[in-house]
């Protein structure tokens, strides 16, 4: 019952975080600050947590880091670009969520 109670908890915390930093987004209309900052400190945050074992890794990376992490605003941001014809800023920011979130998931599972 604690473990329900810890996800439900874990995931309005990462979903109300998520809903603040996405309004770093407004500023920044190349590069999405808010969605590339939660989904690269969600692959840190989740290379971390993968050593932390059942049940917890679960709260904390299925409740709390999936509310956290967004795959589908990732992908209408990049679509969005494309349609107004900014390839640079596509590319900019697929590689650097690609290759960030794999460099952040590495160091997270190293300093755990």
């Amino acid at each position: 019952m604690i473990t329900a109670a810890l996800f439900v908890a874990a995931a309005a915390v990462a979903g109300a975080l998520r809903f603040v930093l996405s309004h770093l987004n407004r500023d920044h209309h190349h590069i999405p600050v808010g969605t590339l900052l939660v989904n690269l400190g969600g692959a840190f945050l989740l290379g971390w947590a993968s050593t932390l074992g059942s049940p917890a890794s679960t709260v904390v990376g299925v409740a709390g880091l999936g509310a956290l992490t967004t795959v589908s605003t990732l992908v209408h941001e990049i679509q969005e670009r494309w349609r107004d014809d900014r390839y640079l800023a596509v590319a900019v920011y697929a590689t650097v969520t690609l290759i960030g979130g794999i460099a952040a998931a590495g160091a997270g599972l190293a300093l755990a």
